[in-house]
């Protein structure tokens, strides 16, 4: 549903986007561990896409256990 959604108005990342943040709102009513909610929304979208990997790559900074500021600033 909302890849159809996303379609009408979006195109790639942006359909990714909304998929992902669909399927972790879903797992967010069942569970409150980040790590799970955030996995839960990649399984949706493809593994090699800018989007998944730019997600991964956030995962892969908080098991350095980086500040979030630190975080910003690598993002920015």
């Amino acid at each position: 549903m909302a890849w159809r959604e996303a379609s009408n108005s979006h195109v790639k990342n942006g359909i990714y986007g909304e998929m992902c943040v669909s399927a972790m709102m879903a797992a967010a009513a069942v569970t409150a561990d980040i790590e799970t909610i955030v996995i839960a929304g990649l399984t949706e979208i493809p593994e090699k896409s800018r989007l998944a990997e730019d997600i991964y790559r956030i995962i892969a900074w908080k098991k350095e256990t980086i500040s979030w500021e630190d975080a910003i600033d690598r993002i920015h």
